[in-house]
């Protein structure tokens, strides 16, 4: 195998892919920092703020919206995370409904 054949394009796309990868990672480190606090015994509202310190940019708007409806709407975190279908897929959101 070539390094041609396994780098990303070389155009106009290419920051739409690294772009893409950014996000991912960011949801990467948002997944273990949110299960380690979940699974340590952190409530949720110091959860929350711990993500809200951590976590800029993109995410922020989701994570006070996630904060929101889990808190104070008093809904699933999964219910929260499914109004958020270009972040959480339908696969993520369903495996954190089963916990």
């Amino acid at each position: 195998m070539n390094p041609e054949s396994v780098a990303p394009p070389h155009d106009a796309s290419k920051a739409v892919w690294i772009k893409d990868v950014d996000k991912e990672l960011d949801l990467l480190a948002f997944t273990g920092m949110l299960s380690i606090l979940v699974n340590g015994g952190i409530g949720f509202g110091q959860t929350f703020d711990l993500l809200n310190s951590y976590h800029r940019g993109w995410l922020q708007p989701v994570l006070r919206d996630l904060e929101t409806t889990v808190i104070n709407d008093r809904e699933p975190l999964s219910k929260a995370m499914a109004k958020h279908p270009d972040v959480f897929s339908e696969p993520y959101v369903a495996t954190v409904e089963l916990g």
